[in-house]
């Protein structure tokens, strides 16, 4: 049976690290996701979920047309950093979401 997602989880280097750590760390994470989903016959991977908890990274992916890349890691970061403080400020105002 085919995967409909994969996820993987990694720790996130010294917070004080340089940004080619970094990125070195979200690359190793989107290697091992996208070595998963090329063995599950999917043409490429897109970033649907991109989470820090502690010191923790979880990068979610799900069958795209081309293979991730840490750019998309990082515009998906962007996108769920938008949700997570409109999701804070509705909290702060008392709003449903």
């Amino acid at each position: 049976m085919k995967s409909r997602a994969l996820a993987s989880c990694r720790k996130l280097g010294d917070p004080e690290g340089s940004i080619e750590d970094n990125t070195a760390v979200h690359q190793a994470l989107l290697d091992q996701l996208n070595a998963a989903a090329l063995a599950d016959g999917w043409p490429g991977s897109a970033v649907t979920q991109y989470v820090i908890i502690d010191d923790h990274v979880s990068i979610t992916v799900v069958p795209g047309p081309a293979l991730a890349t840490v750019e998309d890691i990082r515009k998906a970061w962007k996108h769920f950093r938008q949700a997570q403080l409109a999701e804070n400020d509705n909290r702060k105002n008392g709003k449903l979401i």
